[in-house]
This record gives C-alpha cells, sequence and structure tokens, in this order.
C-alpha cells in the first residue's frame, strides 16, 4: 500500500500508491531517468511500486512479489551490491544475488520466487560500475566518524524493541524531550534499547541532525557523584581534553564548557544510573540548564523523579513477547528443540514452559541457552523430553 521512508530524524514518512504515481508523473520528464538505471524496492509487497517506476521510464526495477524475511533480504541486497560493483551488469547481479539466496544454509530458500526485475522483458544489460568509477584508494572518509569511538557495538541479536526504539526517537527528534529515563528490572534490555537509539541516530548524523556529537557513558551505577562524573568524562575522551587531576567539580565545568561550546545537538546516555536523587540531580541540573542544545538518556532500574525543570519523559522497558523471547533463544542456540521427536516451531516454543518461565526478560533467556547448550555439549538437537526445564 505505500513506501517507507525516513524524515529528516529519521522518523517514518509513508508514500501511498497514488501519491507516488502523482508525483512520478507530475515531476518526471523524458530526460529524468537519463542518468537513473536501477531502483531497488527493498521492501515486502514492492512489486505494484516496481511497476510505477517503471511505467515513469526507469530501465531496471527490482522488486519484491510478497513478504521476504530481513535475513533472506540481506543476504539477496549484499550479493546484489557486490556483484554490481565487481562490474557485472543488471541481470547477472540480480541473477548472482537469487543464486546467493538459494544456496545460503541460513535462509528460506522458497523465498527466492518473491525477487522481481522489472519490467519483466527488458534486455537489463546496464553496467552501473567499472573500474572509472571506483579507483582503488579513493575511499571518501566521513567527517563524523571519528565521534563513533563512544559507542559500544549493538548486541547482534537484538530484536523485539522496534516500537520501543520509535517512541524513544519520537520523543527527542518530535517532542523534543531533553531528559528521558528508560527504567525495567536488571536484565531487561534497557542499556540495548539505549545504543539501539544511539545508533540510528549517529548513522543519520549530518550537518542539520545532532552535530554536537553522541556519547554513551559505560558504568554510572556507582552511588557516587564523582563516578558518574568520572564516566561521563570517559565517554567524552574522543571529543574533549578533561585533565584527571581536577576536582569533581572542575570537571563538571569543563564538562559544560566543553559540551557548550559544541555546534549543535548533543545527546549524553548514561547506562545504570543509581536511583538516589541527590547524587545525580545537581549534575544533571548543571549540564541541562546550561547547555540548551543538550539531551540526557538515562538508564535505571526505577522511574526517578528529579527536581528539573526540563521536558521529561519516562519510559518503562517491558518484557519482549512470546515470539521474540522464542526467536531470541533460537538464536542463542542455534540448534534445534525436539519434543516428542518432533522438532518445535516458533510458535509452540513460544508457548512452551521454557520461554514462558523466562518472563520476557532477554538476559534470563539468554541464561537459558547457555544452560541447554551445557547440558546437552554437542551440536546435535536438544530434546527437551530429557531435560528438566525446571532446572532453568
Amino acid at each position: 500500500d505505500f513506501l517507507a521512508f525516513e524524515d529528516h530524524s529519521g522518523q517514518l514518512h509513508r508514500i501511498k500508491m497514488p501519491m507516488l504515481r502523482g508525483l512520478l508523473r507530475s515531476t518526471v520528464t523524458p530526460k529524468s531517468f537519463q542518468s537513473l538505471k536501477l531502483v531497488v524496492l527493498n521492501a515486502c509487497n514492492s512489486e505494484n511500486a516496481g511497476f510505477e517506476f517503471v511505467l515513469a521510464g526507469v530501465p531496471n526495477v527490482i522488486a519484491y512479489r510478497g513478504k521476504v524475511r530481513d535475513s533472506t533480504a540481506a543476504t539477496f541486497t549484499q550479493a546484489l551490491y557486490l556483484s554490481l560493483a565487481c562490474g557485472r551488469n543488471v541481470r547477472d547481479a540480480f541473477q548472482s544475488a537469487k543464486e546467493a539466496v538459494s544456496s545460503s544454509p541460513t535462509v528460506d530458500a522458497t523465498e527466492i520466487n518473491q525477487f522481481l526485475l522489472l519490467p519483466e522483458k527488458g534486455n537489463h544489460t546496464d553496467v552501473l560500475w567499472d573500474e572509472s568509477h571506483n579507483p582503488i584508494g579513493t575511499s571518501p572518509e566521513w567527517p563524523l566518524s571519528k565521534d563513533m569511538r563512544s559507542l559500544p557495538p549493538l548486541a547482534e541479536d537484538f530484536l523485539g524493541r522496534h516500537i520501543d526504539t520509535f517512541q524513544i526517537l519520537e520523543a527527542i527528534t518530535h517532542r523534543k524531550r531533553r531528559l528521558i529515563i528508560l527504567n525495567g528490572p536488571d536484565g531487561s534490555g534497557k542499556k540495548q534499547l539505549a545504543l539501539a537509539v544511539a545508533h540510528h541516530l549517529h548513522l543519520r548524523r549530518d550537518e542539520n541532525n545532532f552535530t554536537g556529537g553522541i556519547f554513551f557513558a559505560r558504568k554510572t551505577c556507582s552511588g557516587s557523584l564523582d563516578s558518574v562524573v568520572d564516566a561521563v568524562c570517559k565517554s567524552l575522551s574522543c571529543a574533549m581534553a578533561i585533565p584527571a587531576e581536577l576536582s569533581t567539580d572542575g570537571k563538571i565545568d569543563a564538562l559544560t564548557e566543553g559540551l557548550a561550546s559544541r555546534s549543535g545537538k548533543t545527546i549524553l546516555i548514561l547506562d545504570s544510573v543509581p536511583e538516589t536523587e541527590e547524587v545525580v540531580s545537581r549534575f544533571l541540573s548543571v549540564l541541562l540548564e546550561d547547555i540548551p542544545d543538550l539531551s540526557i538518556l538515562i538508564t535505571s532500574r526505577t522511574a526517578f523523579q528529579l527536581p528539573l525543570d526540563v521536558s521529561l519523559q519516562h519510559y518503562n522497558v517491558g518484557p519482549l513477547n512470546a515470539g521474540d523471547s522464542a526467536l531470541l533463544l533460537i538464536r542463542h542456540l542455534k540448534r534445534k528443540l525436539l519434543v516428542g521427536g518432533q522438532e518445535m516451531t516458533l510458535k509452540e516454543l513460544s508457548q512452551h514452559p521454557i520461554v514462558a518461565g523466562a518472563q520476557g526478560s532477554p538476559m534470563a533467556l539468554i541464561r537459558a541457552a547457555r544452560k541447554l547448550s551445557a547440558a546437552f555439549p554437542s551440536n546435535s538437537a536438544i530434546d527437551l523430553d530429557h531435560y528438566d526445564v525446571t532446572l532453568l
């Protein structure tokens, strides 16, 4: 029904088919697409949108007939772009990408028929890249990449938090919340959710958005102001030098001055902040009151209040749903689970006591996977009929 784009802040912007058709017909002339040789619609059910681009004059359009899983789409697009970059024409690159899907051990090969190259009777012999397009040794450098060092990597198995991520991004970018507190029990995934927000925003930075930087302060859980300030100083070490011999007040002054001097909006993420108000309220008050372009994202076990006159929002990080819980367990096990000699489906696993007992806690599910792997050390399937799940 629509194509999903991003607005300037990375939020969802829908273009429905009638709007797409109108845009193409009202703005496209016969010369408009002379330099545009390929459109890839990396979206499920994008066949109708593909036909609109074909009618507008694009000679090569790749679309998906039905639903395609993310892992399958990733395998396809990686092979497609690699083949194109190696100088193959569109038709051959498309076939190579389909072969990559059919031969991959981690995707459903039946989805290969979902990929379309339009128009169906086109010759698709255009070569998009050759050696003249990408001389060896001329890889451009992203000027904002130096600040990426403060962000830990996002867990590869991060899942089930897309709505949470979207709502927090909306609070930061659209609702202009300057202080957001993610609260939830230990093991609920607060840190990973905060990192997902940070990486999303960092990858979309440009000269107009978050040019001040996005910084992540680790291990602020100690119950002293000194430890919180030191953690923030360490996270900003790639952007400013703060002498370690300064007093806590001196470090706060240096942080305030350094952050205030940065051009554009800055986001500071504090992980595992202690719940005691007197430990953090003074520090946060100074930063937020003296630096108008600063926003702070906090993770904490409880939804504590701070006596600050700023736009604040609490966000409770709840449990994963049963389906995502089962998927997380499978991803960590990387093995089949059997009951009654039959492989369990994802739906069956989501209703099994092994998943229900974790109560949607990502950490509990990861620990359960580790215990199962230890109980069945071989790489064969795990038969739950021969394991007391209450031990998890």
